[in-house]
């Protein structure tokens, strides 16, 4: 086999095991029965899971990019 097609077979093999992962992953964070919430290396919100959704009042497309610092939103 050609060093360029075993390269890109090892890479679509590495493709579908990282995906596999990260679906197995939001599985286990969707499950879980506390609040999780999830940030990126700066900070920055991620994922909530349903629990996490209910007690901030915040979907996950409205806390996608927050600053986690802004803290939970005012209840009134």
């Amino acid at each position: 086999m050609q060093p360029q097609k075993r390269v890109l077979r090892q890479l679509k093999a590495s493709r579908e095991e990282l995906a596999y992962a990260h679906e197995k992953a939001l599985v286990t964070l969707y499950s879980i029965g506390d609040a999780v919430i999830t940030t990126d290396e700066q900070g920055r919100i991620e994922h909530l899971n349903p629990i996490a959704e209910q007690l901030t009042e915040w979907t996950r497309e409205q806390a996608r990019g927050l600053p986690s610092r802004r803290g939970l939103p005012d209840r009134q």
